[in-house]
């Protein structure tokens, strides 16, 4: 049996942490993308700039993770939209740094993809992640290679567990990041705190509250349990006491 484990996602200091390690402004844009946008690493190296739609504020995402996207019934792509109006300004100052179509081109790489190739992007990053002291291994897999807590990924689950704690529900969060089975997002809330924590402050944490009693009537047929609400206590530290005959008024 799979032993889910919840992901890892950065807070808002390591965040900063993170930002004041980036030197290039490839990998800028590359972070921005996938804080912004939650990208996969997969998605953001094949990233374009005819993607950008900024008339329509919008951009058209290739599902990279889906090796048959070329098939027919195989390839979800999606649109993504662009929610912050200094986005624009940023990447066109970038596009006008970089020649030909790719916002990282992969000029002689081994694989003579005309764009940066995924273990090579990860590399970078994690030449990031050192700087910023956040590479920290936290165990190791069966071939004895090292298991680190951030990699490039956990931007994509810091998006989702950000939105999932100011409000968005988990439909929501499904089509933003481009899941295919809900059982992926649903990991989201169980890291987002913020959601129960209003709600249980809300519960615990009123000046009024309506009070109940729980009364036992005999009849004929044995004791029968009813919750009558009560009136409002103007008083909060009033205790009700309890009597064979109790005369209230339901509201």
């Amino acid at each position: 049996m799979r032993d889910h484990k919840l992901p890892k996602y950065l807070s808002r200091s390591e965040l900063i942490m993170l930002g004041n390690a980036i030197h290039q402004p490839r990998i800028m844009v590359a972070v921005v993308a996938g804080l912004f946008f939650g990208l996969r690493g997969g998605e953001v190296v094949r990233l374009k700039k005819s993607s950008f739609n900024f008339e329509k504020m919008e951009i058209e995402v290739l599902d990279s993770k889906n090796p048959k996207r070329t098939k027919q019934g195989y390839g979800k792509d999606r649109v993504i939209p662009i929610i912050n109006k200094n986005i624009e300004p940023f990447f066109q100052q970038y596009f006008e740094n970089v020649s030909g179509d790719f916002l990282f081109p992969g000029k002689d790489n081994k694989y003579k993809s005309p764009h940066i190739c995924l273990n090579t992007f990860e590399e970078y990053f994690a030449t990031v992640l050192k700087r910023a002291n956040l590479y920290q291994v936290v165990g190791q897999r069966s071939d004895g290679r090292n298991i680190y807590k951030y990699r490039f990924h956990s931007l994509r689950h810091t998006v989702g567990t950000t939105l999932i704690n100011n409000g968005a529900n988990i439909e929501e969060v499904m089509e933003f990041l481009g899941h295919s089975d809900i059982s992926s997002t649903l990991i989201y809330a169980k890291l987002a705190k913020k959601p129960l924590r209003k709600k249980l402050s809300g519960i615990f944490n009123k000046k009024k509250q309506r009070n109940y009693a729980k009364v036992e009537e005999t009849s004929g047929n044995g004791v029968v349990d009813k919750k009558i609400e009560l009136l409002k206590l103007q008083n909060e530290n009033l205790r009700l006491k309890e009597n064979s005959r109790i005369k209230t008024q339901l509201i």
